[in-house]
């Protein structure tokens, strides 16, 4: 056993070329039919007839293993542990020197290896690498320590019955800084390094690096261990330097750009198509990934159809126009190169483009004159659009950008550790403390696929002997990997062709776009390949691409100021331009001669707006301005002849109101006028629509509730006479009436307002195409409207109606009133006036509801003549009366009533009641009973007045006209003999008049009795109050010219008239 362990371990011994005599000495030994030492006779029985074969491998100069190791420049056994972090190293900058370490050591424990029933196995995994190289081993470090962790420390269970486990022993070496070594003494590092780790450790696989993988190929083939390689290209897998235990576990880097591809060939699904289908294939033969990748594509374009394809390799360690710079930093090549794969005659072409680049000088060189030239490529594929580039550097230029790549985060490939591929890089972000990109997923499925390679080859048997198999079975155990295939892992299904490619599934396919659940509408690289794991559909040809649609044209400027080469280059054509169909144009066609239109048009248009004329409106505002006039006019007349009686008994306060709504009401011409052209800004007549309910109706409320106010006003005054009986009605609570009728109007209009606004429409009423022109005449019309017009106005008109037929029938009985004071016949006829202009008008509105002129007339017609009429009527009439004056002889309240009235009203007396600022006093200037009394009593001054017929008619003569000269020289001598008899009747009159208020005098007092009014109100700023009381005529008022019937105050059916005669 002794000799078999040495066999078994010795690094100079073929495996398969000592298989065949161990498992003939273990089945000897297992028959029971010999000795040991029987067996280890047939062994060295079997081993003499095939000396030939067994022999100690020899480096290339004829020496052993043992030598070999001793002239290595780095010798395993004397390494020590990195004193920094795989993030710390790789951080490292290229002045820093890293000498060569051990990173990681994950040794696990199997227990005591003389216990019969120890029944784990050890499988040794080993790799070398750049300090720059971190993810491309910690990931294998996450799964060691996930497996050796398994089963409480077990491991991972192996084995038919699964009662064996299997632990992974993995060691990881840093050759040194890349970054500071040469090329050639950082080989040296890494081959030396691995060298001495194969002959050291005797590993079952080698985890292949990625900074120069071609370093473990020859190890790997020299010591018949097998490496997965974590490199894509296949001619890696192909070339001369290839052996057959060379495995790749990345999928082939020139699938990458085949999801682009295959968009292509589905956007143009015919051979006439492809044809004409510019491709320009543009890549560096720096490095066997980048000129395989688009090799692939160029020959597969070229292959199937797409003639107009065309390959641009370039060299960046020449100098192409020989102007002393190389052409990997000279601008100059760059330029060149991009005009060779669009140049500004093919601006328009819609060139497909697969770049495969590495250096952000020439990829932004390349796109800058790109974007000059004015292309629009159908299609970019850059190999940077998954690498930093595009994630961090430059993520503004990569819009819509496609690229490739071994995995996406979007994947949802898993494993019997992690759900997802996300999850394993999150827990290894975690663990290592940095945020690793993709790449930590391949050295994670390497040693995955290493492990589970083990696990299937034992899954049959019974008692898997992992360390007889991989020391006698190494040949099968390495055929087993070619065949075989995981369909679940973190990586996706798995399996390798015929050159050990992973060709298990598709290459990621991305693209750079806003995911289509996006609300911040920002890029993102999604997954558009394989289809089962995509989240996104690929968008070919790009936005930039396609053709404008209609009304739009390609803007030149926005491709050369945009960061992106391949968003949406389209504007909309600018005013007074059009452009009528799909098109790639630079320019939108000129609107002819008299036509115009709005940005972004397909036709140019002559507008037939219809909009009302100038010198209408200009109508309008004349109209508006004369009743303003007339208002403000009449407002000041009746402020400056308050106290003049046809004001007073008018009542000043409405008189007032009535012209601030006429100045309201007229003021709605104003809203009336604002109008909006087609391609104008409504704003303003929106505003003026609202306004225009709101100043009509509130003037003209303003106006006939006043009216109505004072009307029943003076009617509850004259209802007091028939009662008889002393009433004050105070202008306050006239003023309840106006303020209810506005309440209510506001009730209505406001939820009008709210509900369903006033707003400005314009109502197309025919349109007339030219297609030779592409002119489109359009006539509209605009006005203010509402949804439900009809049920609102119709509202306002008959509450308004409402209250005009008040008003009116208030005025009715008032009729008996003298015209000087009240206003029945007038408003009536303004009432009508504004009535005829409403039935007249809301037909012509129907009728003329397409023409803006007719209308806008109607409307300014109703309102303004409505109040005019009521300004006119109502006023001109008082100020008239005002002129004409009380009738020669008569008083205010002789002029009340009409002359001949029927009725109760003809026994009229009248006092006034003054209020002084704010202290209401009421002086009463009746006559009272003490004056009636002392007038009735002096029988003698009666008897007097009587029995003298001289003496009467001259008093008659003196009363009817005090100062006439005529009258005095006619009569003064009857008034001498009588004026012993006057004095007697005057000194009743003073003794009476100490009893009424103010500074009358004996004079007025008699001129009050005899006439029933008194005219000379006392102390100034006062408000009036009518006083009714009952009232006797005497003879001698008889005599003076005023006859009262008997009945006077009985029946109410008499009446104070003038009489020729006694």
């Amino acid at each position: 056993r002794s000799i078999s362990l040495d066999l078994d371990h010795s690094p100079s011994i073929d495996r398969s070329r000592i298989a065949a005599p161990m498992r003939m000495m273990r089945i000897f030994q297992g028959s029971r039919r010999g000795s040991s030492a029987g067996a280890w006779l047939l062994f060295l029985l079997v081993m003499g007839c095939n000396r030939s074969s067994v022999h100690a491998y020899k480096s290339p100069e004829g020496q052993d293993d043992a030598v070999r190791a001793s002239e290595l420049s780095i010798q395993y056994e004397n390494l020590v542990i990195c004193d920094q972090t795989s993030i710390a190293l790789y951080e490292a900058d290229n002045t820093m020197e890293i000498p060569p370490c051990i990173i990681y050591d994950e040794n696990p424990t199997t227990g005591d290896d003389n216990d019969d029933e120890n029944r784990t196995s050890i499988l040794t995994v080993v790799g070398v690498f750049s300090s720059a190289a971190h993810v491309s081993y910690d990931g294998a470090v996450v799964l060691a320590r996930k497996i050796n962790q398994d089963n409480e420390g077990m491991g991972g269970k192996i084995g038919y019955n699964g009662d064996y486990y299997l632990k992974i022993r993995l060691v990881i070496g840093i050759a040194g800084n890349s970054r500071q070594l040469s090329s050639q003494e950082y080989s040296q590092n890494q081959q030396h390094l691995l060298e001495s780790m194969l002959i050291a450790l005797q590993p079952q696989y080698i985890l292949g690096s990625c900074c120069d993988p071609s370093l473990d190929k020859p190890l790997a083939g020299k010591y018949q261990t097998m490496v997965l390689s974590q490199v894509g290209p296949e001619g890696f897998y192909t070339a001369e330097d290839s052996n057959e235990y060379v495995f790749g576990i990345h999928i082939p880097s020139e699938t990458y750009g085949l999801p682009a591809y295959q968009s292509l060939k589905f956007a143009l699904p015919f051979q006439e198509q492809r044809a004409k289908q510019k491709v320009r294939v543009v890549y560096s033969n720096r490095s066997l990934f980048l000129r395989s990748t688009c090799e692939t594509i160029l020959h597969r374009a070229i292959d199937e159809g797409f003639e107009m394809t065309q390959g641009l390799e370039w060299d960046p360690n020449l100098d192409a126009d020989k102007d002393g710079i190389l052409n990997r930093d000279d601008e100059d090549f760059f330029i060149d190169l991009a005009d060779e794969i669009c140049s500004k005659e093919e601006a328009n072409e819609n060139v497909a483009i697969w770049a495969c680049f590495d250096s952000d000088f020439s990829t932004n060189v390349l796109l800058q004159r790109l974007k000059y030239n004015g292309c629009r490529p159908s299609i970019f594929w850059l190999t940077q659009a998954t690498w930093d580039y595009a994630i961090s550097r430059f993520p503004e230029n990569v819009h819509y950008m496609q690229g490739g790549a071994q995995w996406h985060k979007s994947m949802l490939y898993s494993d019997e550790y992690f759900e997802t591929g996300q999850h394993m890089v999150d827990h290894a972000a975690a663990e290592f403390g940095y945020s690793p990109h993709y790449g930590i997923l391949g050295s994670y499925h390497a040693l995955y696929m290493m492990y589970q390679n083990t696990l299937r080859y034992f899954k049959t048997q019974d008692i898997p002997d992992v360390d007889d198999a991989y020391a006698n079975r190494y040949e099968d155990i390495r055929r087993h990997m070619w065949g075989i295939t995981v369909s679940q892992s973190i990586y996706g299904p798995t399996s390798f062709n015929e050159n050990r490619r992973n060709v298990g599934r598709g290459s990621a396919g991305v693209q750079w776009a806003v995911p289509p659940d996006s609300e911040s509408g920002e890029f993102d690289m999604l997954l558009v390949s394989p289809l089962d794991q995509a989240t996104a559909s690929v968008i070919v040809p790009s936005p930039a691409a396609v053709e404008c649609e209609p009304g739009s044209y390609i803007n030149k400027s926005m491709i050369l100021t945009q960061d992106s080469l391949l968003v949406d280059k389209c504007d909309v054509c600018p005013l007074n331009t059009f452009h009528p169909v799909r098109n790639a144009d630079h320019q939108c066609r000129s609107c002819t001669r008299g036509f115009t239109n709005q940005t972004g048009s397909v036709d140019c248009f002559e507008y037939e707006e219809n909009l009302v004329s100038d010198g209408l409106i200009v109508f309008g505002y004349i109209l508006m301005s004369m009743n303003f006039a007339l208002a403000i006019f009449f407002g000041i007349w009746t402020w400056w002849y308050r106290k003049d009686p046809v004001f007073q008994v008018s009542q000043v306060e409405f008189l007032e109101l009535i012209c601030i709504g006429s100045l309201l009401s007229s003021s709605a011409i104003i809203p009336l006028s604002i109008q909006a052209g087609v391609l104008d800004d409504t704003t303003a007549a929106e505003r003026a629509c609202t306004a225009i309910p709101w100043l009509y109706t509130t003037g003209w409320i303003l106006q006939y509730a006043s009216i109505l106010a004072k009307s029943a006003r003076m009617y509850q005054v004259m209802q007091g006479v028939t009662t008889m009986k002393r009433v004050t009605i105070s202008a306050a609570n006239m003023f309840k009436i106006v303020a209810l009728t506005l309440a209510v109007n506001w009730a209505l209009v406001l939820p009008w307002t709210i509900v369903d606004p006033f707003t400005w429409e314009r109502i197309e009423l025919g349109v007339t195409v030219d297609e030779d022109t592409n002119t489109v005449v359009l006539e509209s019309i605009g006005r203010c409207d509402s949804d439900n017009l009809g049920a609102w106005a119709g509202s306002l008109l008959s509450f308004h109606f409402i209250i005009m037929i008040m008003t009116n029938g208030f005025l009715w009985t008032l009729r008996a009133v003298n015209d000087r004071y009240q206003e029945s016949k007038y408003i009536t006829l303004a009432s009508l006036f504004a009535c005829e202009f409403l039935i007249l008008g809301i037909p012509i509105l129907l009728a003329v509801k397409d023409s803006a002129d007719a209308r806008h007339a109607a409307l300014i017609c109703i309102v303004a003549f409505s109040d005019m009429g009521i300004l006119l009527m109502l006023f001109l009439p008082k100020i008239y009366f005002q002129f004409k004056g009380i009738p020669e002889g008569a008083s205010v309240a002789q002029t009340i009533l009409k002359k001949g009235t029927p009725g109760s009203f003809r026994n009229v007396q009248s006092s006034f009641s003054r209020t002084t600022d704010n202290n209401h006093v009421q002086g009463s200037f009746s006559a009272n009973n003490n004056l009636q009394s002392s007038w009735r009593t002096n029988n003698n001054a009666q008897s007097s007045f009587r029995s003298d017929p001289n003496a009467s008619s001259s008093f008659k003569a003196v009363l009817e006209d005090p100062n006439s000269e005529s009258t005095g020289r006619s009569s003064r001598a009857s008034q001498r003999n009588l004026s012993s008899r006057i004095e007697v009747g005057l000194e009743a009159v003073n003794e009476a008049s100490n009893e009424i208020s103010g500074d009358q005098t004996a004079e007025q007092s008699h001129d009050l009795l005899l006439h029933n009014e008194n005219i000379d109100p006392v102390g100034d700023h006062h408000t009036e109050e009518v006083n009714i009381e009952k009232t006797e005529v005497t003879a001698e008022q008889s005599e003076a010219g005023y006859m009262v019937s008997d009945s006077t105050l009985q029946d109410g059916a008499g009446m104070i008239e003038p009489v020729e005669d006694t």
